[in-house]
Order: C-alpha cells, then structure tokens, then sequence
C-alpha cells in the first residue's frame, strides 16, 4: 500500500485550458491577418505610413511556442505533480519545454499526466535517494547507514554565507536552494502538507536576520555556522520513519543492481 498520495487533479478540466488555448490562436491570426489588411490599406497610398509600433513582435509560429509552454507550466502546476519532482526531474522538464514544448492538446496533456503519474512514487523515491544516500554527496552523522536517514544532518560547506550587518544569510548558489527545498518538499509531502519552493530558504533568512543563527519550526531545527556548514535536526520521527520505508524499498534494488 502507498504511503503517497498521488491523486491527481487540475483545478479547470483539460477542456477549459485547451479551449481558453485556440482561443488565443484564433484571436492572434485573426489579428495578424487584420493588420496585414490594413498595411496593405496604406501601401496603396504610399510608403512608410505603416507605424513601426504597430508591427506585432511575434510571428503566429512563435506565438504559439510561447503560449504552449506557458500552458504546459500553468497546468503542470495546477497539479500535484511538483511536488513529487526532485531538483533534476525539475531540471528536465524545463529544458523539455524550453527547446520544443509539444502542442498543448488535450490528447498530449492527458498522455503527458498519466505517464508521470504511473512514476510519481518512484520519482520521488529517486529525490529522496539522491538527497540522502547518493555517494557523491556529504551525509549524515550515522555515515555508516548509507541508505537510513538520521534526526542529524550535517550538510558542509557552502550553504552559509555573512548577510548584511554581520548575520547569517542562507547562500544564494541554485544547487543548495534546490537541495534544502528538496529536503523540505519531501517532508512536506510525505506530511501531506502544501509545500511552497524557497519558503524554508525564507524563513531561515528571516530568523537569522535577528542576530542568531537557530532556526526553528514543527519539523526542524536548523543551525547555520559561519564555516558556511549547516547542521539540521529533524524534529518528526514518524516522518523519517516512513521516509526511511520509501528509501529502503528504493535503495535495495538500486544497490543490488550496482553490486
């Protein structure tokens, strides 16, 4: 039995966003061709009188690509689906979308939700191996249990910075963002509470602007020194018992498969 919720749902059916979609084509074409009408209007009397201004900036071609890759974000968003997508499968769905988003079409959306969705437990197990028991990273104090998360985690290097009157600030580099975040959503969800990109990083900032470097919530307690290290305690040991359920179910066949 699943211990993740991943029922799905858009807040506006597929037929809605497909439709408000055409509509805009429609209306563009409609609008390039009334434009290219009245430009031919003018010519008839002379040259140059069209205003630069009034020249549309982007070709239908581009309209298009533009307005699908903002349907695709919009409606990916309004699902679940981020929240079981660690910082690499982020990654790869935007750069899927930023070299050649796929026609926004009911058929490709459906497709595109029920694919991801049949992965969604395993994709988050993946985010939950990388962020804990990938070798590549530093890890906890119980080291020798390479696949079993621990209440303390000590993150080297990097993730502190001196802010501004000589407080802590939390760094700005993309790949600690991303790997406190990841930390955050897979608690989050397992918790199955909302979770919120960069709020941690937020309120880590907030708390350190006081002068200290502690901060506190119902799931953790988060230490920032000025050696740039991060210690972290995680507060809800039920959670980290079922995070340490997905893990193992993970991490038993990846380690088998790499012995």
């Amino acid at each position: 039995m699943s211990i993740l919720d991943t029922n799905l749902a858009l807040r506006k059916t597929l037929d809605d966003y497909c439709e408000a979609r055409d509509t805009a084509i429609a209306v563009y074409t409609d609008t390039l061709r009334r434009l290219a009408d009245a430009a031919e209007a003018l010519g008839e009397i002379g040259e140059h009188l069209w205003p630069h201004e009034a020249t549309p900036r982007a070709s239908l071609k581009d309209f298009v690509r533009d307005l699908d890759e903002r349907m695709w974000r919009r409606a990916w968003n309004q699902t679940d689906l981020p929240r079981y997508m660690d910082a690499q499968a982020r990654r790869e769905f935007d750069d899927s979308l930023n070299k050649n988003p796929p026609a926004f079409t009911a058929a490709n959306l459906r497709s595109a939700l029920l694919s991801t969705a049949s992965q969604a437990e395993e994709m988050f197990a993946r985010g939950l191996y990388l962020l804990f028991a990938s070798r590549d990273m530093d890890y906890v104090t119980n080291a020798k249990e390479r696949v079993k998360i621990g209440r303390r985690l000590i993150w080297n290097g990097g993730y502190v910075d001196p802010g501004i009157g000589g407080c802590l600030r939390f760094s700005y580099s993309s790949w600690q963002v991303d790997r406190l975040g990841d930390l955050d959503r897979v608690f989050k969800t397992i918790a199955g509470l909302p979770y919120t990109p960069r709020e941690l990083v937020c309120a880590l900032n907030n708390a350190w602007s006081q002068g200290g470097n502690l901060y506190e919530d119902t799931f953790y307690k988060i230490r920032g020194f000025r050696n740039g290290n991060l210690h972290i305690e995680l507060l809800q040991q039920h959670l980290i018992d079922r995070a340490n359920l997905i893990l193992a179910n993970y991490a038993g066949p990846v380690l088998a498969q790499a012995a």
